[in-house]
């Protein structure tokens, strides 16, 4: 994953600019600075990393949850001409973004 090598080089370059303060290039001041923006940097980047693997959990169970509604949606079409009008609108709802009608072709548009 990008963001984790990045997170990787954040921390490198941390280490050099440590380095560097140690061997007396940077100032106390000039090595404060760019550890502090290094710090910054790298909270961001795992706020991302966490942003991610939040969406992946949650694309992983939506599949899993439409792999348990395959059943239910080979059914649908008698589900939607025999089933309570309620129950049927609240799970297309659930199911379905938006319906396309083009001519005689009907195209759904699944939710993520």
């Amino acid at each position: 994953m990008p963001l984790k090598l990045s997170l990787k080089e954040i921390q490198s370059r941390r280490a050099r600019v440590q380095a560097g303060y140690e061997s007396g290039i940077y100032t106390p001041q000039e090595a404060s600075l760019k550890l502090r923006s290094l710090e910054e940097e790298a909270e961001t980047t795992l706020r991302k990393i966490d942003q991610a693997e939040n969406h992946e959990r949650t694309r992983a169970e939506w599949s899993e949850r439409m792999g348990g509604l395959q059943g239910m949606i080979e059914q649908l079409p008698n589900t939607i001409q025999h089933g309570d009008p309620v129950r049927v609108n609240q799970l297309l709802t659930a199911l379905i973004d938006k319906i396309v009608l083009s001519g005689d072709v009907v195209q759904f548009i699944w939710r993520e």
